[in-house]
């Protein structure tokens, strides 16, 4: 967990640097900073309808792909879930959702629409 905290830091600070550099001033690298963390974090974030969810537009897509927020939010998930096994009864899980009735970690990173294929 640490690396992957570590490899989102690396990355946001070299996208930084990168923005900085193709600014001729440091007031535009600010003005122009902010605007692309936002996109990225927007992006980037889960769908919680999985799979289940309309596909996205091409733009959409691209940008997705292109967000370091999104890979860092996936391990994440997967570090976290992957072989888990959720001991809760039937009466305490979700009846409506996309996580209604979940046995396992897999299950929620298949719901989720997490694979891992970076």
């Amino acid at each position: 967990l640490i690396s992957t905290f570590a490899m989102l830091g690396v990355t946001c600070a070299a996208l930084g640097l990168a923005i900085g550099a193709s600014t001729p001033r440091a007031e535009q690298a600010v003005m122009l900073g902010a605007p692309v963390m936002i996109v990225h974090m927007l992006t980037g974030i889960i769908d919680p309808a999985g799979d289940s969810a309309p596909p996205p537009l091409g733009i959409m897509l691209a940008l997705r792909r292109m967000s370091p927020i999104r890979y860092a939010i996936e391990a994440l998930c997967i570090a976290e879930l992957k072989g888990m096994h959720l001991a809760r009864h039937a009466i305490d899980a979700p009846r409506m959702g996309g996580l209604a009735l979940v046995q396992t970690g897999d299950e929620v990173l298949r719901r989720l629409g997490v694979g891992g294929q970076f």
